[in-house]
């Protein structure tokens, strides 16, 4: 009878142990995720250009919409590095509306607006709004970048981190992008279509 209580309780601890390694393995997998998320949010903005003149603003804002991993990684971020030679502020907006008050103000509120996943986008149109106000969306959800007026979206292919870009609503949108980055992307579009540089490239009719 003790015997098989013994059993019983070590099969319960190795079920503890294999949960907390498990949650604990997790755990690290996320943090990794969201440094790389991170590190492509940093180097995008090597390779897009905003509309309005940079000379007339002295810092750089991202806003962080909802909560997300990434927040004290950007923070982190923004202690030791610059971009476009201007000192870097995160905003964290816990709603949509608290960001869109925001706008109001005379200063910009944000160069880019990362929506975590979060966030319920139910009105996409809303959303679009933003990006017209040359304010780079970037979500991680499916079909932000398709039909929720999402610009660039973080996406989990072969186990491995892409991203997409909706490279015609970003040029209608205002921004300039770097041909090396739309190298890297998978390009999608509003009819739900996605596609690579090069074979975005072969739809255009070569002149004989």
């Amino acid at each position: 009878m003790l015997k098989g209580k013994y059993i019983v309780f070590t099969i319960l601890l190795l079920l503890v142990g294999c949960s907390c390694s498990f949650a604990q393995r997790s755990k690290v997998v996320i943090d990794q995720e969201y440094k790389l998320k991170a590190a492509y949010i940093y180097k995008f903005t090597k390779y897009i250009e905003w509309t309005y003149k940079l000379s007339e603003v002295d810092t750089f804002y991202i806003g962080v919409l909802g909560e997300s991993e990434i927040l004290p990684i950007l923070n982190r971020v923004a202690k030791r590095k610059k971009i476009k030679d201007r000192p870097i502020v995160v905003h964290h907006y816990k709603r949509i509306e608290d960001f869109n008050t925001r706008l109001g103000l005379p200063k910009i509120s944000s160069h880019i607006l990362f929506i975590s996943k979060y966030v319920e986008i139910e009105d996409a149109e809303k959303l679009s709004q933003f990006s017209k106000r040359n304010i780079l969306l970037i979500g991680e959800t499916e079909d932000f970048a398709r039909k929720q007026g999402g610009l660039i979206n973080f996406v989990i292919k072969r186990n491995k981190l892409k991203f997409e870009i909706n490279q015609n609503d970003m040029i209608n949108c205002g921004f300039k992008i770097n041909p090396k980055l739309l190298r890297l992307a998978i390009l999608v579009n509003n009819d739900d279509e996605s596609y690579t540089q090069e074979e975005d490239n072969e739809r255009v009719p070569k002149n004989k």
